[in-house]
């Protein structure tokens, strides 16, 4: 089975890393040259929160998947803001039978995959890892521990069409050797979709405008009570969209009550991290805040919905996004 992982950032190399250990036929394709090379060239090394290092060996790479030979899967693993770009590397690389799928944070990337190729073959679902690259060909693993069977997503799509079902099968196959769970699951992976976008949308926006880690984020009542009323308004949207989120699970992963002891919060609120809307931010980028906040604010129209506090955290972003040339500090 060939394999392309179609952005191969931290989260498509570590995905392509685990293929590859587990035996499959794998291509990475990604615009980040020295990456690309180093893992071609001396190959891919993945670096673990407990501090051990897993060589996986060469990969083969391309910038562009121009030339490159048909594949049968295709990851597609990008910001929605780079969806367009990775869907035309996607008709390079597909042919009759390939199916594609978009794993990212967030919602409306399918809606962008569609315009590009056929929606029955087309499953989604949301990253339940992370990772970043520490240099070229060394990225470290983030929610996976080595020897220890994890779960990195779940598949679903909007047809169950049998070619997906069967394709997903494999991959799933393919994985279990390195001890990685991936199910075909409709209704968990659209649970698992909207608490990652609760998750992000509590968080990401409020760090990236007030320039501060999660966990400083998370030391302010002030956030605290913010993060509460994001959480809120979009579990009232999933809920509208038939999809049961609510707050009581963003208790156990994202969400405080109140300012707590540090050493008893879940990582997810107690992380030194900048999220990766915050670095975007940093570096004067677009943003992947239409497919977060914005997402919210568009389903919540849709149905009815008012989400105030999401809203203008989404327009606070987009602000800061088309004045990176005018700011004074």
């Amino acid at each position: 089975m060939k394999i392309a992982i179609v952005g191969a950032g931290a989260m498509g190399s570590i995905m392509g890393g685990l293929l590859k250990k587990s035996g499959a036929e794998v291509v990475l394709v990604d615009p980040f040259v020295a990456h690309m090379e180093k893992i071609k060239e001396t190959g891919l090394t993945l670096r673990y929160l407990d501090g051990t290092e897993e060589a996986v060996g060469r990969i083969d790479t391309a910038v562009d998947a121009q030339g490159l030979d048909k594949a049968d899967f295709i990851f597609v693993q990008v910001k929605g803001q780079f969806m367009h770009g990775a869907m035309e590397n996607v008709k390079k690389l597909a042919k009759e039978d390939t199916v594609v799928a978009v794993l990212m944070n967030g919602w409306g990337a399918v809606d962008i995959a569609e315009q590009y190729f056929d929606p029955q073959r087309i499953v989604y679902g949301p990253p339940m890892y992370a990772g970043k690259i520490i240099e070229p060909g060394i990225v470290e693993v983030q929610a996976i521990m080595p020897n220890t069977v994890s779960t990195v997503t779940s598949f679903a799509s909007k047809t169950n069409h049998p070619l997906c079902i069967e394709k997903v099968g494999e991959i799933t196959n393919l994985l279990k050797k390195s001890n990685i769970n991936l199910p075909y699951d409709k209704e968990n992976t659209e649970v698992g979709i909207w608490t990652k976008i609760a998750l992000n949308s509590i968080v990401n926006a409020g760090c990236s405008i007030t320039r501060i880690v999660i966990k400083d984020w998370y030391a302010q009542q002030d956030a605290v009570e913010l993060s509460m009323k994001l959480g809120e308004e979009v579990c009232r949207v999933a809920n509208a969209m038939q999809i049961p989120v609510s707050m009581e699970m963003l208790h156990k992963f994202c969400v405080p009550y109140t300012i707590g002891d540090p050493e008893t919060l879940p990582l997810t609120l107690n992380s030194p991290h900048l999220p990766s809307m915050g670095v975007d931010m940093r570096n004067k980028k677009i943003t992947e805040v239409d497919f977060i906040n914005g997402a919210v604010v568009r389903e919540g129209k849709k149905r009815g919905v008012s989400v105030p506090y999401n809203e203008t955290f989404y327009h606070l972003v987009k602000i800061i996004e088309n004045t990176y040339d005018k700011q004074v500090f």
